[in-house]
């Protein structure tokens, strides 16, 4: 309701009779004959519901079911890191035991020819029982194959034929490869990549990837190398991309070893990135980033409350054998629950991570989705 005259009003809300003067109003225009006008106004609407709130058990309210994906790296994390130790010293079981600690696992590159002497093929064996990688350094570490004179046979026995001793030993196959030195031919190169799943490099081409040394011949001192790896670390981080670090021996042991405090403080320094960092072996890490590129993400719905996830593409099976992490956009939130399990029935860990629905699954596997109230 409102009055007043020729446009200068004051306005009521009533939902009774009330009196129109200046009692009730107040004298919006002093000295005028004044009048009251009112009109009848409608309930306000309900609000539409708006993203974030309850989708109610509707599949395809809950998720964007046309942009699956698969996570730049495991568990849907931004960045990952890689923990590499030459040579095969007797310090790798102190350097194990400290990544155990932090509940990760590393990477020990061995020379084929020198394990017997040095800590005896069960030590080996032993760590890989634990979780580390072990990897293929060459047959001697003492042939320079960076010279583009040496023949097929002797790359052939400093490569594969130390790939097959250690299998042999171990009674597993080494999966990736790191030239003594860092140093190699185009041939060598191209032979190591035949018969390894990835080969261990300083630079990969891209702005995203790092290595770290973990020694003491390429910084001023230990400190300076800690306060360098953190920073690579940390930019890694940042840029979404792969850290790899390699070292050699501890406390003594090797050759231009560091410190076990030196890996305790780069450890306890990476954990502060636990939500965004995957650490795991060179090889988990490099088969993940070459699986992922060759897998298609599909979904399909089967219900209101289901949907099936597939993961198709022209992969290498044999490259692709282990889960990658596929991230399904959330648009509205789920009050009740989700569920996933495989083509058996088995239920399999699924989580609402950074916007995402995240699971694990194997690359030609199926999974079904489902949510309740």
């Amino acid at each position: 309701m409102r009055y007043g005259l020729n446009g200068t009003y004051a306005i009521l809300t009533a939902t009774a009779s009330i009196g129109c003067n200046n009692s009730v109003f107040g004298d919006p225009l002093p000295g005028a004959n004044k009048i009251c006008e009112y009109a009848a106004t409608s309930p306000a609407p309900a609000p539409t519901p708006s993203p974030g709130t309850d989708c109610n058990a509707i599949i395809d309210r809950c998720f964007d079911l046309t942009a699956p994906q698969i996570t730049r790296y495991k568990g849907n994390k931004d960045a990952a890191a890689s923990y590499t130790f030459d040579d095969g010293y007797t310090s790798s079981d102190k350097i194990a035991a400290i990544f155990e600690s932090f509940g990760v696992r590393a990477t020990f590159y061995i020379v084929a020819s020198t394990v017997q002497d040095l800590t005896g093929w069960t030590f080996w064996k032993d760590l890989a029982n634990k979780g580390h990688e072990i990897g293929n350094h060459s047959m001697t570490h003492a042939i320079e194959m960076a010279d583009p004179s040496l023949s097929d046979q002797t790359l052939n026995s400093e490569i594969n034929g130390a790939q097959q001793m250690i299998e042999q030993q171990l009674g597993i196959r080494p999966l990736s490869f790191a030239f003594p030195w860092h140093q190699y031919t185009s041939k060598a190169l191209a032979m190591a990549n035949t018969s390894h799943l990835a080969v261990r490099k300083l630079d990969m081409g891209e702005s995203a990837y790092a290595f770290a040394f973990f020694d003491q011949d390429h910084s001023s001192s230990l400190s300076a190398a800690l306060t360098e790896a953190n920073n690579q670390l940390a930019n890694m981080v940042s840029a979404g991309g792969w850290l790899v670090a390699g070292g050699h021996g501890v406390d003594g042991d090797g050759w231009s070893p560091v410190t076990s405090q030196f890996l305790r403080d780069h450890l306890t320094y990476a954990s502060q990135f636990s939500s965004k960092l995957w650490i795991d072996t060179y090889v988990n890490v490099a088969r993940y980033r070459l699986c992922r590129p060759q897998v298609t993400p599909a979904i399909t719905s089967a219900s209101s409350r289901q949907a099936i996830v597939q993961l198709g593409g022209s992969y290498n099976a044999s490259v692709c054998m282990t889960p990658l992490t596929v991230g399904i956009p959330v648009k509205e939130t789920l009050k009740g629950q989700v569920r996933a399990r495989n083509a058996a029935g088995t239920a399999i860990p699924a989580t609402i991570s950074n916007g995402k629905l995240v699971f694990d699954m194997r690359p030609g596997e199926t999974v079904t989705v489902e949510v309740a109230p």
